[in-house]
């Protein structure tokens, strides 16, 4: 019996200059909370 998966992956980029919030609109966007480091 074939099996059918079905994926729903999308890509979210943020780019911009240093300390300007990229980091607490991710937050924000995804409603969890990741250690963003250089």
């Amino acid at each position: 019996m074939p099996t059918t998966v079905h994926t729903d992956t999308r890509t979210l980029i943020l780019v911009g200059n240093p300390n300007v919030g990229k980091s607490v609109l991710f937050t924000k966007l995804t409603g969890s909370f990741v250690i963003i480091s250089n």
